[in-house]
Order: C-alpha cells, then sequence, then structure tokens
C-alpha cells in the first residue's frame, strides 16, 4: 500500500495536513529548516514545487518564491537532494508539483526514474491537461510513482471520468478558478460538487487546493469533501518574513503550521 493510502485510510474525522513549499527558497539549507519545522508541527504529508521561470498556475507569492530560489543557483538536481534528505529522515508522503517543461529537460523517463529514487510519492504536472497526460502517467506508473490530476470548476463530467481513470492516490481538488494565492475566496460549493462527482466515477480521494489560507477554510475544506487540505501561499509568504535564524530555529513555523491546522 502507498504512504497516500496508508495515510487517508489511517486518518478518521479530518483531513490529512499538506502544507506545499517551494524547494530551495530562500536557499537549500534554509529550505530544509522550513520543512522539517513543518513536519515537526504536524504535517501529515507534503507538496513541494521546483522553481521554474514560468509557473502559469502559479500566484505572486509562489512565483516569487521560485524566483528567490532560482537566483539562489537551486537546479532540479539540488531539489532532489533536499528531497533525499527529508526521505532519510521521514516516512510520510510526498507529493512533486513539476512544470513540464523540467520533466521534458531531463526526459520524461528519466525524470521519474530519479524521483523515484529520491523518494517522491507522487507527481502532478499543472500544466498538463487531462487530454495529454497519458505519456506521463505510463512514465510514473512504470516507475512506482502516482499520477496526480487536476480537477477544476470548469471540468466536464467526461474529463472527472478521465481523470478518475488516470490518477492513483488522490485527485486534487482547485476550490476556486485562477491560479494560487490568498487574494480571491474559495468556492467551497463549487468543490463539494466536484468532489461528489468524484466519488460516482470512483476517483481517488480529494485533496483541496487553491486559496487555502487559514484554519477556518481548512474546516470548510473537510466539510465539503476534502480528504487533505493542501496550503502554500500562505504559508510561503509568512516564512518569508522571518529572519534565517527564525527558520533555523522553527518554532514560529511550528506554531504557523499548528494555527492553519487548529481545528482539526
Amino acid at each position: 500500500m502507498s504512504r497516500f493510502k496508508r495515510l487517508f485510510n489511517n486518518i478518521q474525522q479530518r483531513p490529512a495536513k499538506i502544507p506545499f513549499l517551494m524547494l530551495g527558497d530562500p536557499n537549500p539549507e534554509l529550505s530544509l529548516a522550513a520543512i522539517n519545522a513543518l513536519i515537526q508541527g504536524g504535517a501529515d504529508a507534503l507538496e513541494l514545487g521546483f522553481p521554474f521561470s514560468d509557473p502559469i498556475a502559479d500566484g505572486p507569492i509562489i512565483q516569487q518564491a521560485a524566483s528567490r530560489a532560482s537566483k539562489q543557483g537551486v537546479t532540479t538536481s539540488c531539489c532532489f537532494d533536499i528531497i533525499k534528505k527529508i526521505r532519510e529522515r521521514y516516512d510520510l508522503p510526498i507529493g512533486l508539483l513539476v512544470y513540464a517543461n523540467l520533466v521534458f529537460y531531463q526526459g520524461t523517463d528519466a525524470f521519474y526514474q530519479t524521483a523515484h529514487a529520491a523518494g517522491i510519492d507522487a507527481i502532478l504536472i499543472p500544466d498538463v491537461p487531462v487530454q495529454e497526460a497519458l505519456p506521463f502517467v505510463q512514465a510514473a506508473k512504470q516507475h512506482h510513482i502516482s499520477p496526480i490530476l487536476m480537477a477544476t470548476p470548469s471540468c466536464s463530467e467526461q474529463t472527472l471520468l478521465e481523470l478518475a481513470q488516470y490518477c492513483e492516490d488522490y485527485t486534487y481538488v482547485v476550490t476556486r478558478s485562477g491560479v494560487t494565492g490568498n487574494t480571491q475566496q474559495c468556492k467551497f460549493d463549487e468543490a463539494r460538487a466536484i468532489a461528489l462527482k468524484l466519488t460516482t466515477v470512483n476517483a481517488p480521494p480529494a485533496v483541496f487546493g487553491f486559496g487555502i489560507q487559514s484554519a477556518l477554510d481548512v474546516q470548510k475544506a473537510y466539510m465539503a469533501g476534502a480528504k487533505g487540505v493542501i496550503i502554500g501561499s500562505t504559508l510561503i509568504h509568512t516564512i518569508a518574513q522571518m529572519t534565517p535564524q527564525e527558520i533555523l530555529d522553527g518554532s514560529k513555523i511550528i506554531a504557523l503550521m499548528q494555527s492553519l491546522y487548529q481545528k482539526l
């Protein structure tokens, strides 16, 4: 049984707590320290991003995080090195959000092989629509990685059916249209409708993301059918205001993690 499946099977009466951070932000050492603190603060799983110059699904906060990491010379290889260090210490599920060009550059098969060796459990490529996802899905499964696809408010029922056939471990439900960030309110009624439709086509559990920025949002997401909840921009923005020493110390990040998921 995969780490994500085991997690979702074991959690009762709450969603999985899944923070998102950009690998290498603000530099590799502090990135690893921040991730360690999030885990100490109660993270059940991680979603981690690779810095990329044109992250079309991401809003300004995550774009800035990618830019900070890139200015420090953080490469795909560096990101995998950070993940290996995390995997050496922890057995929690790790999902990766990465854009297609980074996969193509290394070679699709080679990228998934490297990801598996580093300890990645699942990969989401947000700029690949379901109609073009098959080569990535096949490569993922060949290397024992779960392919993850996004269910958005604009998805047709046919698209949701295809998502259900391709996805493993979980389905990423986008809680509103647009890019990531905390400037727009989540539309939990729409997300609930998507989650219900996914259930009818036997899709993997719904994990909600995009725009979730508070403990109240997490609670609303759970009530709308989320098996897991991803928070990214709010975490990244707050950590970016901390000094290097505060990040290394970790106590403020632990408190932040616990406050965002405090109702669980």
